[in-house]
């Protein structure tokens, strides 16, 4: 399903991906008419659709947004993956969050031990990536 164009987003690039027990097709499209948006440094905006196929199941999202690199720097398939690495980042806190409970370390040592510990979790899982 193709997204829909106009005047605004006038051209789309889809990317279908599959992993993780679901296919994904993600399509963006870029527009440089940024002019009167409230944000003072944009050079584009795009519109991404997501179509999300798991288990039978289909799920449909639309997300705005804006970004200060230009066409030049930044075309469609380096937006896609800027999206897409920004998940990277949130697992990375998720299992700091969830896993090694990163949190109650706040209230077992105020202050600067939870610096402390937030840092050696943040070592040990490193070596563990690395060693994979």
């Amino acid at each position: 399903m193709a997204p829909r164009t106009g005047r605004f987003f006038p051209r789309y690039t889809t990317k279908p991906e599959k992993g993780h027990g679901r296919i994904e097709t993600r399509s963006i499209q870029l527009s440089q008419r940024v002019k009167g948006l409230r944000f003072p440094y944009a050079a584009q905006a795009f519109r991404v659709e997501r179509h999300i196929e798991r288990k039978g199941k289909e799920t449909h999202e639309v997300v705005f947004g804006v970004t200060s690199l230009a066409l030049d720097r930044a075309g469609e398939p380096e937006i896609l993956a800027f999206l897409r690495g920004h998940w990277t980042i949130e697992a990375v806190h998720h299992i700091r969050d969830v896993t090694y409970d990163d949190y109650a370390a706040l209230t077992i040592m105020p202050n600067r031990g939870a610096v402390i510990c937030a840092s050696l979790t943040a070592a040990g899982h490193n070596v563990v990536e690395n060693a994979a």
